[in-house]
């Protein structure tokens, strides 16, 4: 099976997505307080902030080039 160059571009960006966010830590207006999971174009993790009314939720984080499957997802 050959993995196209964007394809590596994508995993090489949600890598080092992976390497930066170590719960607990900021991501904007977010404390990530813990990882979830991985999958092949998502992180996901617990987290506190806007959206969640003084709770804990899940966010689902991804690069730029998986986007679009995100937004299709949802």
């Amino acid at each position: 099976m050959m993995i196209s160059s964007d394809e590596r571009i994508a995993a090489a960006e949600l890598e080092h997505l992976a390497r930066s966010l170590r719960p607990p830590c900021q991501a904007g207006a977010y404390t990530l307080t813990g990882h979830v999971a991985r999958t092949a174009t998502a992180l996901l993790y617990t987290a506190t902030g806007p959206v969640f009314s003084g709770r804990e939720g899940v966010l689902k984080l991804t690069g730029s080039m998986y986007a679009p499957i995100l937004r299709r997802e949802l």
